[in-house]
């Protein structure tokens, strides 16, 4: 595998890992994993998920783990040359 791939799956995981520590949290208490990772079921999950902000924490840890796999694709293209 080319470095550019494993800076960019590494990085963005840490981004994930990163988002989830600072986005994560309803109340002071961290959200469950399953929360997150599971779309809500019927609708009285997506009334759940609106009025906690799950939808908003998933989009923003999301993000988190984007920026991080395109610092790692950026960071692995620069240390590539090298």
């Amino acid at each position: 595998m080319s470095k550019l791939v494993i800076y960019g799956i590494v990085l963005g995981f840490i981004g994930l890992v990163v988002g989830y520590i600072i986005f994560g949290r309803v109340g002071g208490e961290f959200v469950p994993l399953g929360n997150l990772i599971n779309p809500p079921q019927d609708f009285l999950d997506e009334i759940r998920e609106y009025v906690t902000g799950i939808g908003q924490i998933r989009q923003r840890i999301l993000v988190s783990g984007a920026v991080g796999a395109g610092f790692g694709i950026i960071l692995g293209a620069v240390t590539k040359n090298r």
